[in-house]
């Protein structure tokens, strides 16, 4: 990779993790949705500071181009973080499930002790 285009994907990923922090710092976005990109955002910086690294990796791993090594961590970053957002909305559901139980039987006591009463 040349060293100017090198340059300017670090400066790239530097700036998209000093966003990222002050979105955790203004609590726009919670420090566990955040650290799967921050992981993502420092392996990128070492793969591309050390490009080295990449092409052992590559040979590691046995592919081609240290070009379809970078689609490939790409694609492991992304299931990374599609599997993090998945947990979230799991969880979430799960929470709105049950809150929306605990309400149903809340508006039936009510309408329980709200019927006594009438009946006194």
């Amino acid at each position: 990779m040349p060293y100017r285009l090198q340059m300017i994907v670090i400066f790239c990923i530097v700036f998209s993790l000093i966003i990222l922090t002050r979105l955790v710092v203004k609590k726009r976005l919670e420090m566990k949705y955040a650290l799967v990109w921050y992981g993502s955002g420092f392996i990128l910086l070492i793969f591309i500071c050390f490009p080295k690294f990449m092409s052992f990796l590559t040979d590691l791993l046995g592919i081609e181009l240290p070009v379809n090594m970078v689609f490939f961590m790409g694609f492991i970053l992304v299931l990374a973080i599609v599997m993090t957002l998945t947990i979230a909305i799991s969880r979430a559901s799960e929470k709105a499930k049950t809150l929306a139980q605990m309400v149903a039987l809340l508006e039936e006591r009510i309408e329980k002790i709200e019927k006594e009463k009438e009946n006194k």
